[in-house]
């Protein structure tokens, strides 16, 4: 497999693309964009969350070795030299590309969002019972950058709803690595909780921010999408319960569907 191609599967283009798609959606819908003006303008937050994605893997590259998984720095197909540029050159993208659509409306947003990117993994690792909450925080940024681009408010409960669900998941997915997280010394919420207890927290948390957001809803559209959001968290709970674990693209498709509804409630 080529640089190039070791390093795009490393920054995970497409699932990158799912911030930039809430803040094209947001813009189209809310500030009456075009549609290619959308596209280029939810380019720094797609670029930003690449970028996020690449030094995640670079600071997770011991863990990543004694896991084993399959991604190019840890399996020493793609360096981390090679990939703290490829981050750099990202970054610089990023920040070239908003000053020249977006001029300074935007950039202290954007700024906070890059300097979160950076930070995540870092903090992630030092301050552990602090990822979900910085995970929720940069999940919320392409929703902020969007609305002060177009100048619009968001109501208060789409942040806290979002919020209560990526914190939820978080910490279910903790669980998934608590064995080998305490073996490492590593102490997230989890590992304080309990399996069990943690378990029960993180589906309450989840549950309760998809309910309570889509208990604020008057839009159809955003009514279905979130419907369609809450049935996919219920098979995930489902199969939690029959023991299969492999429900976390479910739970990913609960928060895209949340994700894309906010346009139509804002």
């Amino acid at each position: 497999m080529s640089g190039i191609r070791l390093a795009l599967k490393t920054s995970k283009p497409i699932t990158s693309a799912v911030a930039g798609l809430v803040v094209f959606v947001i813009l189209l819908s809310n500030a009456r964009f075009s549609v290619l003006s959308s596209i280029f303008h939810s380019m720094p937050v797609v670029l930003v969350t690449m970028m996020a994605f690449v030094v995640n893997d670079i600071y997770d590259y011991e863990k990543d070795v004694r896991g084993n998984l399959d991604k190019p720095i840890a399996k020493g197909l793609l360096s981390k030299k090679t990939a703290t540029l490829y981050a750099m050159v990202i970054a610089c993208s990023a920040t070239i590309t908003e000053l020249l659509l977006n001029g300074y409306s935007s950039l202290i947003v954007f700024l906070a969002a890059l300097f979160g990117a950076l930070v995540y993994s870092p903090l992630s690792t030092k301050v552990p019972t602090a990822k979900g909450f910085a995970t929720a925080a940069l999940s919320l940024m392409p929703v902020i950058y969007a609305s002060s681009i177009a100048n619009i408010s968001v109501p208060y409960y789409i942040f806290f709803s979002i919020a209560l669900f990526i914190i939820g998941r978080e910490i279910l997915l903790d669980t998934k690595h608590l064995v080998g997280d305490l073996a490492s010394g590593i102490r997230t919420i989890s590992s304080y909780m309990g399996l069990n207890i943690s378990r029960i927290v993180a589906w309450s948390l989840m549950f309760a921010g998809v309910v309570y957001f889509f208990l604020n809803l008057t839009s159809v559209y955003a009514v279905a999408l979130s419907s369609a959001g809450l049935f996919c968290l219920m098979l995930a709970l489902i199969l939690d319960i029959r023991n299969r674990v492999k429900h976390g693209g479910i739970t990913i498709l609960t928060m895209i569907f949340t994700l894309l509804a906010i346009p139509f409630a804002i």
